[in-house]
């Protein structure tokens, strides 16, 4: 429906989770007891408020953020870096774009990357780095797909985000480069090393703080981290060109003051949960919330600090209209994905794909060449009964490799086998 009809992806889940419901009522082969559909619904509810408490916090925070200019100021810092043109491309690819992005989520960072884009390359090319610079999605959010994938997988959040991490190790380093290489720089071998250590930053940091098990803020942490490896360059360049004029390194007290807000109030939730603070943990079926280690807490208390404990009426209007779409189409895809697994849709699936597999692998007869010549299967069967023991089976004569072949008005030539042609 997404792709095929072009509707939005609140109709798909809808229209999914509606049809699952057809197919279990119609179909004997799916039940869904009384007291599982219960315990579902519950988790399902659950995941929902996970996914609530981040979404509306963080877009509501990016409301408060853009009101009071943080990201213009954040834009021009990074116009005034002293880097050229694809180094500071590399930057806001693989530091700048996933530091905002892992932060709130909904692609705000292309309110700071694309005005800076726009002065390095032509409108089409300095979207197409924008695009490239969200490749953050697992951890974006303060990682909310990695918990909401944990919780229907039923893996720990730490294991799933290392999984993620190592899987995605390349994807940081190919997509930097390939930012980079989209301005068309003149040294292309050395862009595209800058661009690629930039990314593999990213990449080793991710890493390395999913493996800690940091996994929420993780996102941000190594976007930040990448950024401080750009800046230490941009140090030693200025010190090797000292008469070069450039801008301030550190970035505005605005920027830093609302980041340090929320990874500090991050920080210190996780210090009260490990000083045996109650978490005030809700749980129903597999699923479950708690209040004290949500990433939405800080988030939401960063943004009333910036608005001195008064909150704004149209940023949370804003916000709530902003996130409404994503919330239900999230409750429509969970939904549906509790309906599948409870009912022993996703079992069945799962039961039948080995077997068809199996069976292209054992050489089975081809579906498409049975369904339409189905007469064919059956006359080579009975050719095969009828036929002798050790007799080989007829069929079309093919030349191989080292068949004989005939020189052009000579005899023919040996084999490569060794045998006369």
């Amino acid at each position: 429906m997404i792709t095929g009809l072009r509707r939005p992806a609140h109709w798909a889940a809808v229209a999914g989770a509606v049809l699952a419901a057809v197919l279990i009522w119609w179909l004997p082969d799916f039940t869904l007891p009384g007291d599982v559909l219960t315990s579902g619904a519950g988790g399902a509810g659950l995941l929902v408020l996970n996914a609530a408490a981040v979404m509306l916090p963080g877009v509501y925070l990016s409301q408060v953020l853009t009101r009071r200019e943080v990201h213009r100021s954040l834009r021009e810092w990074v116009r005034g870096l002293p880097l050229p043109g694809p180094a500071k491309i590399a930057l806001v690819v693989a530091g700048i774009a996933p530091t905002v992005e892992a932060l709130t989520g909904f692609g705000v960072s292309l309110l700071v990357t694309v005005p800076v884009l726009l002065a390095l390359a032509p409108p089409p090319t300095a979207l197409r780095q924008a695009m490239l610079g969200m490749n953050i999605m697992p951890w974006g959010t303060l990682g909310l797909a990695t918990v909401i994938g944990a919780a229907l997988t039923g893996k720990e959040v730490a294991v799933l985000g290392t999984a993620t991490a190592v899987t995605s190790s390349l994807v940081f380093p190919l997509v930097t480069t390939w930012a980079a290489l989209l301005a068309r720089p003149r040294r292309r071998f050395r862009t595209a090393a800058v661009a690629a250590a930039a990314g593999a930053a990213l990449s080793l940091g991710l890493l390395a703080l999913n493996l800690a098990g940091v996994v929420q803020p993780a996102g941000v942490l190594a976007g930040l981290l990448t950024t401080g490896i750009g800046l230490a360059f941009c140090a030693v360049r200025r010190s090797r060109h000292g008469a070069e004029p450039a801008g301030r390194l550190l970035p505005p007290r605005a920027v830093l003051q609302a980041y340090g807000l929320v990874l500090g109030g991050i920080a210190l939730t996780r210090a009260a949960t490990a000083a045996g603070v109650p978490s005030l943990t809700l749980h129903a079926g597999n699923a479950g919330f708690a209040l004290l280690s949500s990433p939405g807490l800080p988030l939401l208390a960063a943004a009333l600090l910036l608005d001195r404990g008064r909150p704004h009426g149209p940023d949370a209007r804003a916000a709530l209209a902003r996130a409404g779409r994503p919330l239900l189409a999230l409750t429509g895809f969970v939904t549906l994905g509790r309906l599948m697994a409870d009912s022993g849709m996703i079992a069945e699936l799962g039961a039948a794909s080995p077997g068809a597999f199996a069976g292209h692998r054992a050489g089975r007869p081809r579906a498409r060449h049975v369904e339409r010549f189905p007469h064919r299967l059956e006359r080579r069967r009975q050719r095969d009964d009828d036929a002798a023991p050790g007799t080989p089976r007829p069929g079309r004569r093919r030349r191989t490799w080292f068949a004989p072949c005939r020189t052009r008005g000579g005899p023919p030539r040996s084999s490569l086998m060794g045998g006369p042609g």
